[in-house]
């Protein structure tokens, strides 16, 4: 199962790298890295495992205002570091492709890592961490992300149509 999560985590990390939210430069680092105090360090967040992904984006987006340089997925993928939630503390719980089949999307719990097709933004894959549905008819959510593109600028709310899933990522204890 480990061997799977990582062959995934890798092609993920190349589909993100080669499209539109994807950055020019790797690694993730954000420019506060080397000033951040022991106590945002040691920041703990409380609650089940999906309000500790979106207490911690709270946290990186809105207290600290932390920039992420990078892709989406390096703002999701820290947000999940910041949590506890590293790369064995995932599962993988829907698996499709960017062409489907499509998760459905009330299979959704809030803090899940959403790799869906950005409708709002020319049709490219995009990540975002699910935080509530706003009209779950029309498949509309409001989340938590970050535009990628290498922009300066922190995450933020933002409202997706959840329409094309085709990977969810949920943190977990065991």
């Amino acid at each position: 199962m480990f061997k799977r999560y990582c062959v995934l985590s890798g092609l993920l990390f190349l589909a993100f790298y080669l499209t539109g939210c994807a950055s020019i430069s790797r690694g993730g680092r954000t420019r506060s890295d080397e000033t951040r105090t022991s106590r945002e360090q040691n920041k703990v967040f409380t609650g089940n495992p999906g309000q500790k992904i979106i207490k911690a984006g709270e946290f990186i987006a809105f207290e600290k205002k932390r920039v992420i340089l990078g892709s989406c997925w390096d703002f999701i993928n820290a947000v999940y570091n910041e949590a506890g939630y590293t790369e064995n503390k995932r599962v993988v719980v829907f698996k499709g492709s960017q062409n489907g089949p499509y998760a459905n999307p009330g299979e959704l719990k809030a803090g899940d890592w959403v790799m869906h097709i950005n409708i709002e933004f020319n049709n490219v894959e995009h990540s975002s961490i699910f935080i509530r549905w706003v009209d779950r008819g029309r498949k509309i959510a409001k989340v938590l992300d970050y535009a990628g593109m290498n922009k300066a600028q922190p995450g933020g709310y933002d409202e997706h149509t959840y329409s094309k899933i085709f990977c969810i990522v949920r943190p977990t204890e065991e």
